[in-house]
């Protein structure tokens, strides 16, 4: 019956576990409606309409981060406002992510992409091969 509790209580820890930006890996500026249509195409579990946070319907220009989040497979990456990250994720970290970006920017170590659909151009393709597949679920 403890195991049981135990097993119910990793499972909740699971889930609940908080967000954590593994690194930003590129930034984009572009107007709402670009951000719209770029952003429909981009759904999986965790992120629906590009980003992993509910989004306003009217998108306004602006600056977006490409997140590779720490945990989660490059699938999984979304397009976040600063604001958005700071809200969800707290200013220091939100701070700290985007200076390490502008110092690989400084080192050319970075790109700063046109377009949000151009995000092929900074993840190694290979990261979307599938190497082995851990469960099927029939239906």
């Amino acid at each position: 019956d403890d195991d049981d509790d135990e097993e119910s209580d990793s499972n909740k820890n699971e889930e609940e576990a908080p967000l954590e930006i593994e690194r930003l890996l590129c930034r984009c500026t572009v107007s709402g409606e670009a951000w719209k249509a770029n952003m429909n195409l981009m759904n999986t579990k965790e992120v629906m309409n590009g980003s992993m946070f509910i989004q306003e319907e009217d998108l306004e220009i602006g600056q977006r981060f490409l997140v590779k989040w720490k945990g989660m497979s490059y699938m999984h990456v979304s397009w976040e406002t600063r604001s958005d990250l700071e809200a969800e994720i707290g200013q220091i970290e939100t701070k700290r992510a985007i200076t390490s970006l502008l110092r690989r920017f400084e080192n050319g170590e970075a790109i700063e992409l046109d377009c949000p659909s151009a995000k092929a151009d900074v993840i190694e393709p290979t990261y979307f091969d599938v190497e082995r597949i851990l469960d099927i679920l029939f239906v």
